[in-house]
Parts: structure tokens; sequence; C-alpha cells
């Protein structure tokens, strides 16, 4: 687990629950969901929740 730390992410309840959802995270262990759709991931960015990255102003609640 702690060498997977690096590659993982906090998302809120709300977007896991749309990501599981829609097919986009699998549970590959008991509790531990990876990504599956490359589409929602960008090298530079990280995690697209949205599809595209977001602006600055939108990561502000």
């Amino acid at each position: 687990m702690r060498k997977l730390q690096r590659y993982s992410v906090n998302v809120s309840q709300f977007w896991f629950d749309k990501l599981k959802a829609k097919g986009d995270v699998q549970e590959i262990h008991s509790g531990i969901y990876a990504l599956v759709s490359p589409a929602l991931y960008h090298n530079e960015f990280g995690l697209l929740l949205e599809g595209e990255p977001m602006a600055a102003e939108q990561t502000i609640w």
C-alpha cells in the first residue's frame, strides 16, 4: 500500500459515486479503486473530473 500512495488521489464522495456509476473506476482490492478510463487522466493535470482540465476558479469552494 505504501508504494501506491504516490499514485493515489482523494476525491469527494460525490465525484466517487459519479465515477463508479459510469464505470470509470473499478474495485481492484477490497476498498481500493482504480481509474479505468484513460480519457479522465492527463499527464500534466492528473485526474480530470469534468473530462478536461479545470480552471483555477473552479477548484475553490
